[in-house]
């Protein structure tokens, strides 16, 4: 027969708060652990409050026929249950922190996509330049020539005009 008054009993020993259990159960019930204790309870739920106090499922059970239960020695597993709750901390922080590294690898790689669009950006400016460099040369180039021919031509008409004027 189930025997939920033995949760109260192994918070107690352990010196817990039910929300201690809450907490590594990760439940939201209500911040009591008085439906456990009722026995409205299903069995995976029951196991994870076993493997929470580091005993076996038997704990939570008196049998017919035992004097006070199962023996003494049968209860206890292995382990404190500080052991339990730091492994479930442990799993918390681990989930935090695999959370902040997706988070972090995906800003990394919103970065590298703005540095390589950067860069493109970049190179369209310099190749850019280059263009208006070759075309400020070019039009120097043409203007230069202009300005030999129009001394040209000038020079000879400055020339036929002092010849005609004589």
């Amino acid at each position: 027969m189930y025997n939920g008054k033995k949760i109260l009993e192994l918070l107690a020993e352990r010196n817990l708060k039910q929300k201690d259990l809450l907490e590594a159960l990760q439940t939201r019930e209500n911040g009591s652990v008085s439906r456990f204790v009722k026995g409205d309870i299903k069995a995976s739920r029951l196991e994870e409050i076993a493997d929470f106090f580091s005993v076996s499922i038997d704990t939570f059970f008196v049998r017919e026929g035992l004097a006070g239960g199962l023996p003494a020695q049968s209860q206890a597993v292995s382990g404190p249950c500080s052991g339990k709750m730091d492994m479930h901390r442990n799993k918390e922080k681990m989930r935090t922190m695999e959370m902040q590294l997706k988070s972090l690898q995906n800003e990394k790689n919103m970065l590298e996509e703005r540095l390589k669009d950067k860069d493109f950006t970049i190179v369209q400016m310099q190749s850019r330049i280059e263009m208006l460099e070759e075309m400020r040369a070019y039009h120097r180039m043409q203007s230069s020539q202009a300005t030999r021919t129009n001394f040209g031509q000038v020079s000879e008409k400055s020339v036929q005009d002092n010849i005609e004027n004589q």
